[in-house]
Order: structure tokens, then C-alpha cells, then sequence
């Protein structure tokens, strides 16, 4: 039986693979070590010394993305029906959705 010692939450970047992309905007990402086009997840992992597994992970919708957020770029607001994004969702911090991952 395998048991997890650790509960890891991290994000990472995706680098721009094409367009009408969901939630694809300039942001940091460690994955490039700079500002570039990506998506940005947050992910969360049990793990023990040999192994570990993603077992919860979401897409992070940048500002630019919510149609509620002062930083709306109507552009990319317009893209999220194409991309099956639901109006109520909207941008939550990386640090907020690794906590709500954290309370399921």
C-alpha cells in the first residue's frame, strides 16, 4: 500500500502553443524564467520518497480574462464563450486556489 507523507501545491507555466488558446496571456512563468505568453495551473500532489501524483489541478484565469476584473481586455473576454469558460468564473490568485484545492 502506498501512503503519501507530503502534500505538495505548485504552479507552472504552459508557453503559448497557438491561438483561441483559454486563458492564454503575458504573465511570469517559471517554466520560461521570465514575462512571456503562457498559461498559467495550479496543481496539487501527493507524494511519498519514490513517487507522486497530481490529483487535483485548475487552469488559472488571468485578469485580463475576467469580465468582471477593472483589466478586462475585451478581446479575451469575448474568446471565453469559444473556449467553454463559464461567465461566474473569474481570476482567483494562484496561492487562493491551491488553498481551495486544499479544502475540496
Amino acid at each position: 500500500m502506498i501512503k503519501p507523507t507530503v502534500l505538495i501545491v505548485d504552479d507552472t507555466g504552459f508557453l503559448e502553443v497557438g491561438v483561441g488558446v483559454a486563458c492564454m496571456a503575458r504573465q511570469y512563468t517559471g517554466t520560461a524564467g521570465r514575462v512571456t505568453r503562457c498559461q498559467a495551473g495550479v496543481s496539487l500532489h501527493l507524494a511519498f520518497d519514490a513517487a507522486s501524483a497530481a490529483v487535483d489541478w485548475c487552469l488559472v484565469v488571468p485578469e485580463s480574462w475576467d469580465l468582471a476584473s477593472p483589466k478586462a481586455d475585451p478581446t479575451k473576454a469575448a474568446r471565453r464563450t469559444n473556449c467553454g469558460i463559464p461567465e461566474e468564473v473569474g481570476h482567483v490568485e494562484k496561492w487562493q486556489l491551491g488553498r481551495v484545492s486544499l479544502m475540496g
